[in-house]
């Protein structure tokens, strides 16, 4: 069934087809419009349009490909490419409560490999072994995104009493070992930094491992 935000579709690709030229397929969920010649205002435009009737229809952009590729921020990829331009951008929708359910099962598979990076980090620490600058960027960026899951969790799940109370104490611990971690960066203190990732944040890893994988379980049995 079609959503009800697509319904100016025909509008919009007879408005941008008035240039001629190259062509650029724009997906939206179920809606394809082809844009002639189109500059990178009228497509963000465009992207804004169907993003805001998305939203008012309950549903949120889940993932951007462009060319097949996953970008995270549609408009910074767009303005700094410079060539070839672009001829497939696919944008796919979904509510809330499903973006998380998809979420969980990343966290799956992702919290076991940032479990063994946390660790490799505190080995090279204690050692003192450089760590790059792109990936303590990585492991944090990993760390803001179990940040979000763990809100969106709370908000968008459905939770028993024990479970909102159980992520709410993750949660909670999460932003309190990022403290401690800052405050060890910033006196410089190494071995308490370490320390923070191997005996905090790491054991922290696993029971939001442990969390996830029993909220998968019972979204099997329902």
């Amino acid at each position: 069934m079609k959503q009800n935000y697509i319904i100016k579709k025909a509008g919009l690709q007879g408005r941008l087809s008035l240039k001629a030229g190259g062509k650029m397929r724009l997906i939206f969920d179920d809606a394809e419009i082809t844009l002639t010649e189109a500059t990178i205002e009228e497509v963000l435009q465009e992207v804004a349009l169907l993003t805001r009737q998305a939203n008012e229809g309950g549903r949120v952009v889940a993932r951007t490909l462009v060319d097949g590729q996953e970008v995270a921020d549609l408009e910074a990829f767009l303005r700094g490419r410079i060539y070839p331009p672009p001829e497939v951008i696919k944008i796919t929708t979904l509510t809330p409560t499903a973006l998380v359910s998809e979420a969980i099962n990343t966290a799956l598979t992702f919290l076991p490999s940032l479990h063994e990076d946390i660790l490799q980090k505190a080995t090279k620490l204690v050692q003192g072994q450089n760590i790059g600058g792109d990936s303590w960027a990585r492991f944090l960026e990993g760390l803001d995104w179990l940040n979000s899951l763990l809100a969106g969790v709370l908000q968008h799940h459905h939770l028993s009493e024990p479970k909102k109370k159980e992520v709410s104490f993750l949660a909670e611990e999460l932003r309190q070992s990022l403290r401690e971690m800052a405050a060890a960066w910033e006196q410089g203190d190494v071995v308490g930094l370490a320390d923070a990732l191997e005996y905090r944040l790491a054991p922290l890893i696993d029971d939001c491992l442990a969390f996830f994988t029993s909220l998968s379980s019972e979204g099997e049995r329902r």
